[in-house]
Order: structure tokens, then C-alpha cells, then sequence
């Protein structure tokens, strides 16, 4: 309907229940005026600002009246259709070619897809950058676009870059775009051995943790300081681990039963498709001591001391004192004194508690004192 002056009224409502619409938190109405310009089109456009959208497919109608061509309240039904868009952050592997999907459902047509860089720039298929599958809706009105990134564009990516997929309608080509991002983090694989070192004989357990990753390890295994593949037995007990996908990582364990006698390294093998890794190795340090409590009896008109003895260690270990009651001990006046001690060239090192006459009177006439050693 072309118009030769301006609308005597224009409005809109929502077409499931005829209910007139008025400005506010939801909608803002525009009448629009009439186009008298040199160029004039003979026309008027009125508009109905939907705030934040809906959440469904709606439809809602145009009421305009016109003086001049005798239409009162003449009704246009105008569609608003909605789509999702899943837009997932990702960590990948720099080892292989990776891909990121802009996966979008609802759609009445297929969708007109454009991919920006972390830069903000346009992308396009070119040889070892980037390949677009832009896709086509489906029936049940899904479409996936895919973006394979080559390994060399992603070796010159930074650790982590913003991608943006950005969507517009395929059946209204008029509307709004969509403007969805996501992060891509570069991994850099790693395995941390977890060295131990503990009194010898005592059950312990060795790790590595491979970090780095996006699925469960092909393959992990462990040997002895020969070479030799370590299986489960009564000495051994060996865990594959699981994935974690919170941390991009996977903890391998091996539980050593009833410890080692001298110091040892164990050999963790771990295999990764994604990372092209075969059987790579790290080494994971055992270390052992030996410790000496002997008993002791003792007069109680003086002062006594009893030494907890410690030979083979690779650092200044940390000791602790517990009294007959199993409480910790601290140095007090007229009670105890403790000497932690230092560790000397020969790896030896004595941790010496002094017991006072008045503490040595209240104690029982026979008590167990504990002397608790962890590495340091």
C-alpha cells in the first residue's frame, strides 16, 4: 500500500492473543513517518524493537489505519523466528590439524556463515591455514559450520586466541547477525615425574603426571632402572590412570610394595595418539634411607637424650617428635629440647631430643617416643 500522507495510526500486538503492545522493558514501537523526500517512496515504516529477543519462533502483527484509503486498524502478520548457537571453548593438541564447530539448531533455512580469526580478520580456506565447511541446515533445521585449522597457522597462533562465528538468517537476510565466540588453547604437552624418597623397605608410590592432553593416553607401562617391563606382581601394582578433563591431564601410578633397599629409578612409558608419542620416557627417582631408634634406659637425677639416626639422605630431612601420649613435641623450658639437625656430606643426619629431670619424673616408668622422618 503506497500512502500520499502520513498513517492516522499505527501499532502492533502479539498475534497468539491480539494483545496491544506499548513501550517498555520489552518492546519500543516507532509509527515511523511518512517519506515527502524528493525521492519519496511514497511510504511510511513503522517498527517494533523486541528487547533481548524471544525464546521461541513468534509472531506478531502490524496494525496500521489510513485516512486516505479507508483502512482501519488493517493487520500484517510479521514472523520472528530464533535460532541457538553452541560455541564451545577448546583445548587442543598442536601436534595435528584441530577443528572448531559453530553448531547452530532452529533454523528455518540454511544459515549464512562468516569465521574471524583471534585478529578479527575475515577468515578464508587457504592451503595449510584454514579449510571452511560452512554446512547445510538439515531437516531437523540444524547446521554445522567446521573450521579446520593446518598445524602450521596453528604453531603461528598465540596460546590462546578468540575465534568468532559470526551467523545471519538464511531466509531473512535483513536480520540481525549473531556474533559468537570461543577460546582455543594451544596445550603443550609434559609428564612431571613425582620422585620419593622414604625410609627403605616402606611401600610407596611413584607418579608421572601427563599434562597437556584432550583424551585418555594410548597407551602407559613402566619399567625397572634395566629396562625391564614391570608388571602387576606382589612387588608391583601399576595404574593406567584416568583422563581428567578439568586439568588436560592423566596421572600414571606405580605402587612399589615393601619399598626398595638402595636408591632406584623407574621408567614411565606413556604413548599419545594425538601428540604422535610413542613410549616416551621419564625417569622417576627412589630414593631410600635408613633410620636407627634404639631403646633406651635411663637414670632420672639428670637429663637424658635420645638420638633418631638417619644415613643416606639427599637432603636435610624433616623430623618430628612425638611423646608417650602421641602428642608432638616442642621445645619447652624444663621439658624438651630438640636438635632437628643437618644433613652432612655423607648424607647422615642426627635429630637429638633432650628430656629435662622434671619432664623425665612425670613420665612413665616405660614410654614410646616416635621419631617421624619425611624428605626434604
Amino acid at each position: 500500500m503506497m500512502v500520499t500522507e502520513v498513517l492516522s495510526a499505527a501499532s502492533w500486538t502479539d498475534s497468539s492473543s491480539d494483545v496491544a503492545l506499548t513501550d517498555g522493558d520489552d518492546f519500543t514501537i516507532v509509527a515511523g513517518t511518512y517519506d515527502q523526500s524528493w525521492f519519496a517512496t511514497n511510504s511510511q515504516t513503522t517498527t517494533l524493537t523486541v528487547t533481548n529477543g524471544v525464546s521461541a519462533d513468534s509472531t506478531f502483527s502490524c496494525k496500521v489505519s489510513s485516512t486516505e484509503w479507508n483502512k482501519s486498524d488493517e493487520k500484517t502478520s510479521v514472523t520472528l523466528n530464533v535460532y541457538d548457537v553452541t560455541f564451545e571453548d577448546k583445548a587442543v593438541s598442536t601436534e595435528k590439524e584441530q577443528t572448531i564447530t559453530c553448531s547452530m539448531t532452529g533454523l528455518s533455512q540454511t544459515a549464512t556463515v562468516v569465521w574471524n580469526d583471534p585478529d578479527g580478520t575475515v577468515i578464508t580456506s587457504t592451503p595449510d591455514d584454514y579449510t571452511i565447511d560452512l554446512g547445510t541446515k538439515d531437516d531437523a533445521g540444524a547446521q554445522n559450520s567446521v573450521l579446520t585449522i593446518g598445524t602450521i597457522k596453528l604453531a603461528a597462533l598465540p596460546t590462546t586466541g578468540t575465534f568468532t562465528c559470526v551467523v545471519t538468517s538464511g531466509e531473512y537476510a535483513n536480520s540481525e547477525a549473531s556474533s559468537n565466540t570461543m577460546t582455543l588453547t594451544k596445550l603443550t604437552f609434559a609428564v612431571e615425574a613425582k620422585h620419593r624418597e622414604v625410609e627403605e623397605a616402606t611401600t610407596t608410590v611413584l607418579s608421572c603426571v601427563i599434562s597437556g592432553i584432550t583424551e585418555v593416553l594410548l597407551a602407559v607401562s613402566w619399567t625397572d632402572s634395566n629396562d625391564g617391563a614391570l608388571t602387576d606382581t606382589s612387588l608391583y601394582t601399576i595404574v593406567a590412570g584416568t583422563y581428567d578433563l578439568a586439568t588436560n591431564s592423566q596421572t600414571t601410578t606405580l605402587t612399589v610394595t615393601n619399598g626398595v633397599s638402595a636408591d632406584s629409578t623407574f621408567t614411565c612409558k606413556v604413548s599419545s595418539t594425538e601428540w604422535n608419542k610413542v613410549e616416551d620416557k621419564t625417569s622417576v627417582t627412589l630414593n631410600v634411607f635408613a633410620v636407627v631408634f634404639e631403646d633406651k634406659t635411663v637414670l632420672t637425677a639428670q637429663e637424658q637424650t635420645i638420638t633418631c639416626t638417619m644415613t643416606g639422605l639427599s637432603e636435610t630431612a624433616t623430623v618430628v617428635w612425638n611423646n608417650p601420649t602421641g602428642s608432638v613435641i616442642t621445645s619447652t623450658q624444663d621439658d624438651y629440647t630438640i636438635d632437628v639437625g643437618t644433613k652432612d656430606d655423607a648424607g647422615a643426619q642426627n635429630s637429638v631430643l633432650t628430656i629435662g629431670t622434671i619432664k623425665l619424673a612425670a613420665l612413665p616408668t616405660t614410654g614410646t617416643f616416635t621419631c617421624v622422618v619425611t624428605s626434604g
